[in-house]
């Protein structure tokens, strides 16, 4: 490798840390805001914490919209997805095993999200590409899936929920108290500036090291970038275990799956100049779709899901890295 390649490999690590960084900053005062304007529950979890943890790759995708990149930013989301399934709910497996017990209508929702998540992926690998106007239709359905999901009852217990509040209630009660509304605010507004700032030199680093390396840009997407802007979900993942939420350690990041590939997509094929093409994907589409299958056979299982299907998540997770390496 030479010098110039590997400044750019540091660059995007470096991009990486600042957005995980960033990203959780973000995470914080959105909470902080939503709580000083008493926000549902629901509208906490599903709406700020769900587009908060997604930060990063909403971030990656207007960098790389408006610098005609938009291969980098598709080959993030496919990557995004990919790694979400395999190793933030794998390693959340691996830890806890079947202390992960969630009830018969959360596992149908579960499910529900991934047969959705599924279902648009195939019918955008068979159309090849994504236009403006069908982004416009990915942004609906998000839209639409958000009314659905807010007529359950039960979810905020699926996803984010009354726990993740408490703990930054626990936290940053001195500032929900002491610090005015206008000072939370621009809080969460150079919050967002610096994940845009960082996500910035994240997208030009990928593009010159993908130039130097010879590597398409899909590829640096869906493996370098997909699996960095995926940080933050592992941290929130753990933080659950840690507190012993362990059903809050899947149910969040399904939640984002489902945001990436509609509302993120969505924003890039808008934004993009031209249709967003898949072509060079398919391959990372197989391992996802393989990876939904795996989540899916343990979550319709009588049983709660254990450490086997961690393993077997986190198995694929590391077959993927080395059929990139071999590829």
């Amino acid at each position: 490798m030479s010098l110039m390649s590997g400044l750019l490999c540091v660059g995007v690590m470096g991009g990486l840390a600042a957005l995980w960084r960033g990203g959780d900053w973000v995470v914080t005062y959105a909470i902080l805001v939503a709580q000083r304007y008493q926000v549902s529950t629901f509208f906490l979890g599903f709406i700020v914490l769900a587009l908060a943890a997604d930060i990063p790759e909403l971030a990656i995708t207007i960098s790389s919209a408006l610098a005609g990149a938009s291969e980098i930013a598709v080959g993030d989301i496919i990557g995004g997805n990919f790694s979400d399934v395999t190793m933030v709910v794998g390693s959340a497996l691996l830890i806890a095993g079947s202390k992960i017990r969630m009830s018969a209508s959360d596992n149908r929702k579960l499910l529900s999200i991934l047969l959705l998540t599924s279902l648009i992926l195939l019918a955008l690998l068979f159309i090849g590409s994504v236009s403006a106007a069908l982004g416009v239709v990915l942004i609906g359905l998000y839209i639409g899936a958000i009314f659905y999901f807010w007529k359950c009852k039960d979810m905020r217990d699926l996803l984010h929920g009354d726990d993740v509040v408490h703990e930054v209630d626990a936290q940053h009660e001195r500032a929900l108290a002491t610090e005015p509304t206008w000072q939370l605010l621009a809080k969460l507004g150079a919050s967002l500036a610096f994940v845009m700032g960082a996500s910035h030199l994240t997208v030009h680093c990928a593009v010159g090291l993908a130039t130097a390396l010879n590597a398409s840009p899909e590829t640096i997407g869906a493996t370098i970038l997909g699996v960095g802007t995926t940080l933050p979900e592992l941290a929130l993942c753990f933080g659950a275990i840690r507190r012993g939420d362990f059903g809050l350690a899947i149910g969040p990041t399904l939640g984002t799956v489902l945001g990436q590939t509609t509302l993120i997509l969505g924003l890039l094929a808008v934004l993009s100049k031209k249709p967003v093409q898949l072509a060079g994907l398919q391959w990372a589409c197989m391992f996802m779709f393989l990876a939904f299958g795996i989540l899916a056979c343990g979550l319709m299982r009588r049983r709660p899901m254990g450490r086997g299907t961690g393993a077997a998540l986190v198995s694929l997770f590391f077959a993927y890295l080395a059929y990139q390496v071999v590829l």
